[in-house]
């Protein structure tokens, strides 16, 4: 039985070294599916909080536990894959003279 090396996600931390400016882009992006302040994401979230009543204790439950869980998730992704030990050597190939 062959397995698929690559769907394991224990494999890719410290990625942010290499990938510095695919760390930073995804950050960014990160930050605005989570909702943060200035980006449409968060206007969203404050539409939807707005217009839940106050007897609607369960909706408001819900919504609020799917923000953070959502955000919680992607911070978890990130850290995964850009932070923490490299595992694989970075490779870098020297420049050369003329």
């Amino acid at each position: 039985k062959k397995e698929n090396k690559h769907s394991d996600i224990n494999q890719y931390y410290g990625y942010g070294a290499k990938y510095q400016l695919l760390s930073i882009t995804f950050l960014i992006c990160s930050l605005g599916l989570m909702g943060f302040p200035i980006t449409t994401s968060f206007i969203g979230e404050d539409l939807i909080f707005s217009h839940i009543h106050e007897h609607q204790y369960l909706l408001g439950l819900f919504a609020a536990l799917s923000f953070v869980m959502s955000g919680i998730a992607l911070i978890r992704l990130y850290a995964r894959l850009f932070l923490g030990p490299v595992l694989q050597p970075i490779k870098s190939n020297p420049l050369k003279s003329s």
